[in-house]
């Protein structure tokens, strides 16, 4: 018996034991060869949402009746993004009624994509680029944080022409059913001293979540002045100033 499977097994070593090395041999072929599968099977899908968003994000107005069907062959097509491609179309999309049958009418400004395509939202399309992109619009200079050593805030926002004027945001996506918790009011508190002697100005906290926050960071977020928007805003304020998946590539840059 080798040295490896001495230290592993659950029994004393033998010097001849065909039978339990033929056991945890198999256990370990079979461990490898699931594990090779789930790690397969997790860059293949990863690789197909990647391309399918690029595609996707050639498009200013990709729900434009002359686009739409060519990205459908390209989602539609494989049965493993079926349910994807059902969802991004939703959100492309409204049905109206009309003599008994569905009227079609394409959205022209994407921006309610971003949150019923929850799938190319997790992989690809970062929440944080978004609120930037939002708040660029309504007239603020924006910076992104960086990914890793955030200090605790993803944006930070400035109004232009107002140097003791601005936003320290932090942004927590959660998939349907989640609920972001009092973490994230954590997280800003901690980043506002930072960021306040790094810009020299004073900032209104803020937390957003395409969901919505549970109680106790509600509670939280009114005992420590910190401003929460949750889906409901983000829908409101995204019709008001439409964003575009350009839109959000773009934000991307707006970096320290």
């Amino acid at each position: 018996m080798s040295d490896f499977l001495k230290l592993i097994l659950p029994w004393p070593a033998r010097d001849f034991n065909p039978i339990s090395d033929i056991f945890v041999y198999g256990i370990l072929l079979f461990f490898l060869i699931y594990l090779g599968i789930f790690l397969w099977k997790t860059w293949h899908r990863s690789r197909l949402i990647s391309d399918l968003t690029n595609k996707v994000n050639q498009h200013v107005k990709p729900a434009k009746p002359e686009i739409l069907p060519r990205l459908e062959t390209e989602f539609n097509g494989n049965s493993e993004l079926a349910e994807v491609w059902h969802e991004f179309q939703n959100s492309l999309i409204t049905r109206e009624p009309k003599e008994n049958q569905e009227k079609i009418v394409y959205k022209t400004d994407e921006a309610s994509l971003f949150f019923s395509e929850e799938r190319l939202l997790g992989q690809h399309m970062n929440l944080e680029a978004l609120v930037a992109a939002l708040f660029d619009k309504q007239g603020y200079y924006i910076v992104l944080t960086p990914h890793s050593g955030d200090k605790g805030a993803d944006v930070v926002a400035c109004q232009r022409g107002n140097k003791t004027g601005g936003l320290l945001i932090q942004a927590k996506h959660r998939q349907a059913g989640g609920k972001s918790d009092r973490k994230a009011v954590e997280e800003v508190l901690a980043a506002k001293s930072y960021y306040e002697k790094e810009h020299g100005t004073t900032f209104q906290l803020a937390v957003i979540t395409n969901r919505e926050f549970n109680k106790p960071a509600h509670r939280y977020s009114r005992s420590e002045q910190v401003e929460m928007y949750e889906r409901k805003w983000l829908t409101q304020n995204l019709k008001q100033y439409p964003v575009t998946w350009q839109d959000v590539n773009k934000s991307q840059f707006y970096t320290n």
